[in-house]
């Protein structure tokens, strides 16, 4: 379990404004219209094994591109 980054607020963001969009949830609205409240209500599930692939694959093109 890990904190939400910038990037991934803004996905969430997205994602939210989307869902509203296409089914007018009132409970997404909710969340936007108090966007800095809610969003300390979200955590990121990142599993270890892909967190280390993500690394590895980072850590890869790094030396590629050195």
């Amino acid at each position: 379990l890990e904190d939400l980054e910038n990037n991934d607020l803004a996905v969430l963001k997205s994602m939210l404004e989307k869902h509203v969009a296409l089914t007018k949830s009132s409970l997404a609205e909710k969340i936007l219209s108090n966007w800095n409240t809610e969003i300390k209500a979200f955590i990121k599930v990142m599993p270890t094994d892909y967190k280390r692939v993500l690394k590895e694959r980072k850590e890869k093109q790094l030396l590629v591109t050195a």
